[in-house]
């Protein structure tokens, strides 16, 4: 009867296990899909931008993108503002425009680790929401709410940080917070907020950027958004930007 004895307990090991552990590279990828998961989607947002003593301005933007590769980002309020753009056709391709210059620019590489029109947010913050592509994640601590990585950049990889540590909500597949370094150490803060579910997808509602040297944030709130609507590649074109 040992044999049975034996097998019987580890039965009842296997039913008590939690679910095979995730890779870290697993988890990262599950965010990069959840975040990624229309074919496109087309959204308005609220951008408050804090100055370290406690002044505020406010603006409108509309954002629209096809999958991960193709985003435009337009300002539509107030009126000195209105018309700033950024058009991204893939990660090595991006642009910046400018009603009262009337020339669009491209963003060179080196330019693009630096912020966009007075924001905490990156030209590449901006550009994707696909680390995998450039980091290597390390799985470093995990909870029952969230998996913390660690991202460092793949080798030969040019990156704007030399690391990062995120935090995944393991219920949205979202990222709760993400820690920037650059080569000087921990300079900034991403934290994301009121997520939820419309037409079938994992939407994030509120994202709040600051700078921790300077005491700088911005805060971007949605106000509204449509998910596959039939865009085509035609419409991510520098002749769009400028309309």
């Amino acid at each position: 009867m040992r044999w049975l004895t034996t097998i019987t307990l580890t039965l009842f090991i296997a039913a008590c296990m939690p679910a095979l552990a995730l890779t870290a590279q697993e988890i990262l990828d599950k965010v990069s899909d959840t975040l990624t998961g229309s074919d496109d989607m087309t959204a308005v947002y609220k951008i408050t931008v804090t100055d370290a003593d406690g002044t505020s301005q406010a603006s409108t933007i509309k954002i629209w993108t096809l999958g991960d590769e193709k985003r435009m980002i337009k300002y539509t309020s107030p009126s000195q503002v209105l018309g700033i753009g950024f058009l991204v056709l893939g990660e090595n391709e991006m642009y910046f425009y400018s009603p009262s210059r009337a020339d669009i620019r491209r963003i060179a590489g080196h330019a693009r680790s630096s912020n966009f029109h007075n924001t905490d947010f990156s030209y590449s913050d901006l550009a994707s929401y696909d680390y995998s592509e450039d980091y290597e994640p390390e799985l470093v601590e995990t909870t029952d709410e969230q998996y913390k990585l660690k991202l460092t950049p793949k080798s030969g990889v040019s990156t704007d940080y030399s690391k990062l540590y995120m935090w995944v909500n393991r219920e949205t597949w979202t990222f709760d917070r993400i820690d920037f370094y650059d080569s000087s150490g921990f300079f900034k803060r991403l934290t994301t907020g009121s997520v939820s579910v419309r037409d079938g997808y994992t939407t994030i509602g509120a994202m709040l950027m600051v700078n921790k040297l300077t005491g700088h944030k911005t805060l971007i709130t949605i106000s509204s958004v449509e998910y596959d609507t039939g865009l085509t590649s035609s419409f991510f074109s520098q002749r769009e930007l400028k309309r």
